[in-house]
């Protein structure tokens, strides 16, 4: 991807979704910080690109579980899909 020219910084935003969304219940580093050391190294190239290798790496060989994006979507599909109740009294 970068030597298609595509910009670091979007990579390592791409990976910070990825890591969240299949990854962060069954490895949590790499959900913290694997992807945050990458998300901070990228600064410019080509330093970057040991960060972008890195983080790729981890993601691409660590357990994957989309238990969070799964919950997260369910819980937004009952918010939107059902009436919301009245406000309970203190």
């Amino acid at each position: 991807m970068l030597e298609a020219g595509e910009d670091a910084r979007y990579i390592a935003r791409r990976l910070v979704i990825l890591a969240s969304e299949e990854w962060a219940w069954r490895t949590p580093c790499a959900g913290g910080s694997r992807r945050r050391s990458a998300g901070r190294g990228v600064r410019g190239l080509p330093e970057a690109q040991l960060n972008l290798a890195q983080a790729v790496v981890h993601l691409a060989t660590a357990p994957k579980s989309n238990r969070s994006a799964v919950g997260l979507w369910n819980a937004l599909g009952d918010v939107r899909g059902k009436p919301a109740g009245a406000v309970p009294a203190t």
